[in-house]
């Protein structure tokens, strides 16, 4: 299906190859902050209600959110997570656990016929989508999440299910110390081969930060092609890098302690290094594109599959999502929410027919989870030796 724009310039059409997740996009934290929310009707282990609701199932004590830390969690608690408590009584809490370690954790408890660990899985899209093959994504319910129906086309599932929404999109371009680099104006992602940048760099082991531009690079094919010849290029890379990151907080602290120059990484970043000296950059192979999204595991009494689901439906709201995605500098997929004016124009945020093909490179679920381990080993091999 070819993308197509609304007046204002921004999508309204699904990219005919989708994106996928990144794991070096968003912040992650260690801790876990809270304990699953309290069942309320331990009976019934079925996916979600279908059809209309006409009474209100009992109330858990409260629900949990897996998430990224701040400000990720902080955000959406005091948008979409502030709202619903309003409005139902229910608090919300955030568990920070590492999304790959709790994807493997919802995935052991659905195998073992036991209850999530979360009630609410916030993580990157590729997750969303393998959740919804598997089968431990519930499918969510139009009469509860009614707000589905204003996500554009980028916000809703492309796996033909209504198993998980993405909330917002991102690029990952490069992020950089502006008083301690100076770019060329036109510039390859070749340029960061270059010895001038020894040990300044950091990167984050996830394979989808380099596969989706290298692989334009070379004119390879990710799903079909032998990678060998982009691993190879990756490894040439360790001279140049001083550190690998696992999470944001780890990344700003490595910019703004002068530690590294140069990442791959969210462009909200940039906001965060200190004295103004953040800068992105979109090399002229383009930037990845990806997604976050939520789902709610399979598995919860019916009691807490509905309220998570009207939790989703707050998050989702166009008020919340502008507040909550103007506050971590990324793209809504509610159609009534407004992104960021400097947003408009800027490479890092590509919206328009014309900036999408200039600037941006969407990463395709079904690619990656099909070649997700593969890649990981391959990356880690590649840049750790």
């Amino acid at each position: 299906m070819p993308n197509t724009f609304g007046s204002d310039g921004f999508l309204r059409q699904s990219l005919t190859r989708r994106r996928l997740l990144a794991a070096g996009g968003a912040a992650v934290g260690a801790a876990v902050l809270a304990a699953c929310g309290d069942d309320g009707d331990s009976g019934s282990t079925t996916a979600a209600p279908q059809g209309s609701v006409t009474t209100e199932p009992e109330k858990p004590s409260k629900l949990v959110m897996r998430a990224w830390g701040d400000p990720y969690s902080t955000k959406l608690g005091e948008s979409g997570g502030a709202s619903f408590t309003a409005k139902t009584g229910i608090p919300v809490e955030f568990d920070l656990t590492d999304f790959g370690e709790m994807k493997a954790k919802i995935e052991q408890a659905f195998k073992a016929g036991e209850r999530p660990f979360v009630d609410v899985a916030y993580t990157t899209t590729p997750d969303a989508y393998i959740a919804s093959s598997q089968g431990y994504a519930a499918k969510l319910d139009p009469a509860i999440v009614t707000n589905y129906g204003q996500l554009t086309p980028v916000g809703v599932p492309d796996d033909g299910s209504t198993n998980w929404v993405n909330i917002y999109t991102y690029s990952i371009p490069i992020l950089y110390r502006k008083d301690l680099v100076d770019f060329p104006a036109d510039m390859s992602i070749d340029e960061l081969w270059d010895p001038k940048y020894e040990g300044k760099l950091s990167i984050n082991i996830d394979p989808n930060i380099l596969v989706w531009p290298l692989a334009k690079k070379f004119g390879l094919d990710p799903g079909t092609d032998d990678l060998t010849p982009l691993w190879d290029r990756v490894a040439e890379l360790r001279p140049n890098i001083g550190a690998i990151f696992t999470s944001d907080t780890e990344l700003l602290t490595l910019m703004n302690s002068g530690q590294i120059a140069v990442a791959w990484g969210l462009p909200g970043n940039a906001n965060y290094i200190e004295n103004g000296n953040g800068a992105t950059k979109v090399t002229t192979e383009g930037a990845t594109l990806s997604s976050d999204a939520l789902y709610i595991p399979a598995g919860l009494p019916d009691n807490v599959t509905y309220w998570a689901q009207v939790f989703v439906n707050e998050v989702i709201a166009a008020n919340n999502l502008t507040t909550f995605t103007q506050a971590i500098s990324a793209v809504p997929t509610n159609g009534g929410s407004k992104p960021l004016d400097s947003m408009r124009g800027d490479p890092a945020f590509p919206f328009t027919a014309d900036e999408l093909t200039k600037y941006s490179i969407p990463m395709v679920n079904s690619v990656y989870a099909a070649k997700r381990d593969e890649w990981i080993e391959a990356m880690s091999v590649a840049l750790q030796g």
